[in-house]
């Protein structure tokens, strides 16, 4: 029993290894992200919608080849967006409201987008001139403004717990 809890055990201290290396991933790139250079930029459109998101689903399956994947459409609220701006003489349309993809979970009927969604949409007028945030390499692609990547608390948080529960695992596989 003690060798299982073991094992346990450091597969719960790797997994969580792994989710706070992607953390970092994704820290390091939130940092390249805030560094890109912004021109001026003229916004023609900003809203909040409910939409669609489509969600990979894969069926669970005991042996034999897996079935096709299906999608799901979860219904969300997201912030849609359009704007000019020009970089080295060339027009450029973008799209992107934030540095990060910013989506929330429409539940139920009476469902609205939090504050800090609307919060961050009226900050985008629409007629009015707006910094955009461009990918020197690729000027195509670009946003208004940056916001931190929401999953990477949730990254490093399920890292933290996986290792400190796989340590107390491994720790208790010395006890039995």
């Amino acid at each position: 029993m003690g060798g299982k809890l073991l094992i346990l055990g450091l597969l719960m201290v790797s997994g969580g290894a792994v989710s706070i290396a992607l953390g970092y991933s994704v820290q390091r790139r939130d940092q390249v992200l805030k560094n890109w250079p912004s021109v001026p930029g003229t916004v023609v459109s900003c809203s909040i919608v409910k939409t669609t998101q489509a969600r990979l689903r894969v069926p669970a399956t005991r042996g034999g080849a897996s079935p096709e994947p299906t999608y799901r459409q979860d219904p969300v609220w997201a912030i849609v967006v359009e704007y000019h701006y020009s970089v080295d003489g060339k027009m450029h349309t973008g799209h992107e409201a934030t540095s990060a993809l910013l989506l929330e979970n429409v539940r139920g009927n009476e469902s609205a987008p939090s504050d800090r969604m609307r919060s961050l949409a009226a900050r985008i007028s629409p007629e009015a001139h707006a910094d955009v945030h461009y990918d020197s390499v690729d000027p195509h692609q670009s946003y208004l403004i940056y916001i931190d990547d929401p999953g990477k608390a949730r990254l490093f948080q399920t890292g933290g717990i996986c290792m400190i529960g796989g340590i107390l695992v491994a720790g208790c596989s010395k006890l039995l």
